[in-house]
């Protein structure tokens, strides 16, 4: 479901890569990579404007892998998209 989630995303089709990574998570939710789908899905939610939901992955992404810078932008992204720019400078990266 990664791979199809991937190949959605490169697409720009964010809708149905949500709904794979979505998929992938309820398969893998306890497997050590969850947090790469996390950050996929919070990816296609920004490029969406759901910028709520990105901010849910975002976070959750970051408490599985918290030395993993990738997982801080994505939580930065998706406060700027919500309008909380100062929260998203103030964000450490590491």
């Amino acid at each position: 479901a990664k791979s199809y989630g991937n190949a959605a995303f490169k697409e720009k089709a964010y809708k149905e890569a949500i709904d794979h990574y979505s998929m992938a998570l309820k398969l893998t939710i306890d497997h050590p990579e969850a947090y790469v789908l996390l950050s996929n899905r919070s990816a296609s939610y920004c490029h969406l404007g759901v910028f709520d939901k990105a901010l849910e992955d975002a976070e959750r992404c970051v408490m599985l892998q918290p030395s993993w810078a990738k997982g801080h932008g994505r939580k930065a992204a998706a406060l700027q998209g919500l309008g909380q720019l100062s929260r998203a400078v103030r964000h450490p990266a590491v």
